[in-house]
């Protein structure tokens, strides 16, 4: 790494206040900025049909107000929540309670069986005429936790559902499918509509006030402002964050409190929107997403106790217009971010604005900061970058491009300008306001754990030869193709086997052999035990040294960016090693040959963001998908009817 180049976040200390600050501390700091955005005007902008639907949803999300969607019960306790939650005395009510949780994972007959048997044994028992039906008791439990669901009508072919603007369509606008059950229609010549399919989301604000009507549970939303407190103190002192442990030390989180964006008590969420694989036979059956409360410790925010989920889209097709689904929620599912994935000429995740490139006559881009030498298709021959000099994510070139694409006048156009500019259309976020998010493309996180996936997937592909390549690109000359041999890898896949009975108790399970189950859903954790902790003993002396050694700086840097908690001197040597690691990976995997430039898979850029990330977001840890996989097999292991899947799962959710 370069001596002048530094990790750090751009601060130094002086007398210097800003003013805005709740928190009464004098830092210079300066924060990452956020693009500025007229959303009025930028409607203004929109030509395409398709981008005046995106922009309408913006602007009456912008617009809501809790009058549309809650009932005036709901929306009473919103605005006038209880204080204290009235202690429950009564045996046959605590029973009930105790019954209904410690039967979490059985079924509603279940419940109704062990609370029969109660009345019948302990009859004439204090309390024991006064044991809850199942419905009543989910009811009392709901006006205790502040969760209630709303059901939103939704086309049966998940294309859209019907909220905002679509609100009064009475037909799919993309398939022209009806929005109601027809037999029903036609059976009442037209007078009763019942929605032929439905979707759940769980509002938010009634689960955050629950939580302040109990004194553990709202000290324990106090430690947010206490650790920024602390946090922000130290730096006054020191000037330095000698350990960085949590969100609250990165500093997008410490640029908004200074800012004055963060008030002491405003409550602080995290989103995290996933597909949800419920049978084998199907990639994804649905969708869904949960809040994560950031306020509350971090040894609690991740807890199931904790995780909040907010919506669940039904499958098993995936929605074609996902703003119509994110919109009754407001601020909930606006991770989705408009851009064009990692295939476009601006495909970094973290919008750095770095420009991929493509082969000749070929319109996938790729990530590779190195030009191809022997030959390299228009537009794709900009100048060698240096993997140690990247501009960090958020582009300034956002607000511009986000103009671009909204204003394109025709498709041919849109195709062009996608590619240009890494965007598809403009992001339901550009609603909130922008003091009140970090906004896109700064809230976009890096997530360790598909990039811990993805990365064992491109290795593991170039290991045995099966990635891509002309048929004239010989294996002979991969000097790699270490496991290409059937035998080999047999022999290999034995030896993850044995290796994982030694391995110590704190990871959990052991691998299962990789050769014989990586074809039938080999687990993202066994990939990432493979390649971050066995594999790394097993291809010594198998894998050539330069690329063994390659390949051992990776999973060092990895290692330490998994870690719950990061010292300056442990980012320092990560960035060093995982920088090292992609410049040479590039030199001896893509060799800089125009037909390797697919082996610069987009994970292998993403890794180079982890440290700088980190420093902005606190450690990758904080924000990975592991606590949105774990929530997604809870609620799958609850499924008791196949033939109703979704309606059960987000009966499951609430």
């Amino acid at each position: 790494m370069p001596d002048d180049q530094d990790i750090r976040a751009p601060t130094c200390l002086s007398l210097e206040d800003r003013g805005n600050s709740p928190f009464l501390f004098s830092l210079e700091y300066e924060r990452r900025p956020c693009p500025v955005i007229d959303v009025e005007a930028l409607a203004e902008l929109a030509v395409l049909p398709s981008m005046q639907r995106s922009m309408q949803f913006i602007l009456a999300l912008k617009k809501a107000s809790l009058n549309e969607e809650l009932a005036s019960n709901a929306i009473e306790k919103i605005q006038n929540p209880p204080s204290h939650a009235d202690p429950i005395d009564d045996p046959g009510t605590c029973f009930s309670i105790s019954t209904y949780l410690a039967l979490e994972n059985a079924s509603q007959l279940a419940y109704n069986h062990v609370c029969q048997a109660a009345r019948t044994t302990f009859s004439g028992s204090p309390g024991a005429n006064d044991i809850l039906t199942f419905h009543s008791v989910e009811k009392l439990i709901a006006s205790y936790t502040g969760v209630v669901s709303v059901e939103h009508d939704m086309c049966r072919n998940t294309c859209v559902a019907f909220t905002g603007p679509f609100s009064q369509l009475e037909a799919c606008p993309i398939c022209n499918t009806s929005r109601w059950k027809e037999e029903r229609l036609q059976g009442t010549h037209g007078r009763s509509k019942i929605a032929a399919q439905t979707f759940m989301t769980i509002p938010i604000g009634p689960q955050l006030q629950a939580l302040y009507r109990n004194k553990d549970s709202a000290n324990d939303m106090d430690y947010l402002r206490t650790r920024t407190m602390e946090v922000l103190q130290g730096l006054q002192e020191t000037g330095n964050i000698p350990v960085i442990d949590d969100i609250v030390m990165g500093w997008d989180y410490l640029g908004a409190v200074l800012d004055g964006d963060i008030k002491q008590q405003d409550i602080i969420l995290m989103v995290s929107l996933d597909g949800a694989q419920l049978y084998d036979s199907k990639e994804l059956d649905c969708w869904m997403y949960i809040w994560i409360v950031v306020n509350l410790p971090p040894d609690k925010h991740y807890r199931k106790l904790h995780i909040r989920p907010g919506g669940f889209i039904p499958g098993p097709n995936k929605p074609k217009h996902l703003d119509s689904f994110l919109f009754p929620d407001g601020p909930g599912l606006v991770y989705w971010n408009g851009m064009v994935g990692h295939s476009g000429k601006n495909g970094c995740r973290m919008y750095c604005g770095v420009l991929s490139r493509r082969k000749t006559q070929k319109k996938h881009y790729y990530l590779a900061l190195l030009r191809p030498r022997d030959r390299c298709a228009a537009g794709s021959d900009h100048n060698d970058i240096d993997v140690f000099d990247l501009p960090l994510g958020g582009s300034t070139e956002y607000a511009n491009n986000l103009n671009t694409i909204v204003s394109v006048c025709n498709k041919t156009q849109w195709d062009k300008k996608k590619t240009d500019t890494g965007l598809t259309k403009p992001p339901l976020l550009l609603a909130l306001q922008p003091t009140r998010c970090l906004g896109i493309p700064l809230c976009m996180t890096t997530d360790i754990m598909h990039l811990a996936g993805n990365i064992s997937d491109l290795l593991i592909s170039l290991w045995q030869g099966t990635i891509d390549h002309a048929a004239a690109d010989d294996l002979e000359r991969w000097p790699w193709a270490v496991l290409a041999d059937e035998e080999v890898w047999r022999a290999h896949g034995d030896a993850v086997e044995q290796a994982g009975h030694y391995l110590p108790t704190s990871y959990d399970r052991k691998p299962r052999n990789i050769a014989d189950k990586i074809n039938t859903h080999y687990k993202t954790w066994e990939f990432q035990i493979y390649i971050f902790a066995l594999a790394p003993i097993l291809l010594y002396s198998v894998l050539p040294t330069s690329y063994w050694a390659n390949y051992c700086k990776l999973v060092r840097g990895f290692q330490i960016m998994c870690q719950s908690k990061l010292t300056m001197a442990q980012l320092v040597d990560a960035h060093t090693l995982l920088c090292s690691w992609e410049r040479e990976f590039e030199l001896i995997y893509y060799q800089l040959l125009e037909d390797h430039i697919h082996f610069v898979r987009p994970c292998v850029h993403q890794v180079v963001h982890l440290v700088l990330e980190a420093v902005h977001k606190g450690p990758p840890i904080c924000t990975a998908q592991w606590t949105m996989e774990r929530t997604i097999g809870n609620l799958g292991e609850q499924i008791r009817q196949p033939s109703k899947p979704y309606a059960n799962l987000s009966r499951e959710g609430v």
